[in-house]
Formats: C-alpha cells, structure tokens, sequence
C-alpha cells in the first residue's frame, strides 16, 4: 500500500525486485515480484522529501532519489529546496541512506557527483568521486596509521 502522494519506482535487479519510494512519508520499500512479497519496509528521515527522479545503479547496488533540474517545488518559505539523496542495499536488501547533497546530482556510470553552490555570490560548481563503503575505509586506515606515524 502507498499513499496518495506521488510515487517513484523501477526495477533494481533483472526485472525481479521493485524499489518504491513514498514520498509522502519518505518510506522506501522493495518489493519481489516473483514471490508478490514485501523485502523490505523503511522509512527515512530525508533533507527533503520532494522527489522526482530515481537513479539506480543495479551494478554497485546504489541509487539516488532527486528532484529533477526541470521540476519545480514551492516549500512553506517560497524557495525551491533540491537535495539528492544516496542509498546503497545489501544482499538482504537491507537499504543504507549513504548521503545527503543539497544541490547535487549524481553520475553513477562515472562515480560522479555534482553540485552546484555560490562563490563570492557568483555561481560556482564542483565535482566529488562517489566512494564505496571499502574505499572509504581504505582512505580512514591510511589517515590513522599516518597519524600514528606522526605520533610516534
């Protein structure tokens, strides 16, 4: 069941499991087909909640929920508020929220991210590699053992 709120969902491995996103209550939900059974049920506490485009990236297990450059969205103060969101799942279809980037989008294909922000109050942009769970690892050990090198 979902609410009557806008609803984004495609397929996430070989057209056997569904990954549904409830924006209404940020719930994000996997669903076997196959086996018509629910895999996992979660809700998430997101920058925020408009949503209008899902990227999947089946290969890494990732995806990213964001507003589209084209969409517009009116919030309480009158302000468009675009924030990309990143997941990873595991093999139980456990899902991790793995970032939140105001103003980003995300290049799965090129392990990508791009954001956009202000300089001096003029438009600035940058770009950041997508980090997998091992390589961010990888990057913290180096960090502590040059630390404990400096140390000794």
């Amino acid at each position: 069941p979902v609410s009557n709120e806008v609803v984004l969902f495609d397929f996430i491995t070989d057209e056997e499991y569904l990954l549904i996103f409830d924006s209404q209550i940020n719930r994000l939900s996997i669903w076997n087909v196959e086996k018509a059974e629910t895999l996992t049920d979660q809700t998430f506490e997101l920058e925020s909640r408009y949503k209008s485009q899902l990227i999947i990236d089946e290969k890494n297990n990732r995806f990213a929920l964001n507003l589209k450059d084209t969409s517009v969205v009116l919030t309480e103060n009158g302000l468009q508020y675009r924030c990309l969101d990143i997941f990873t799942w595991d093999n139980n279809f456990q899902i991790y929220h793995f970032a939140s980037i105001p103003y980003g989008d995300v290049d799965f294909e090129n392990d990508k991210i791009y954001c956009s922000t202000t300089v001096d109050g003029k438009p600035a942009c940058y770009v950041a590699p997508v980090y997998d769970y091992n390589d961010l690892r990888e990057r913290a050990e180096a960090v502590i053992k040059r630390q404990q090198t400096e140390w000794e």
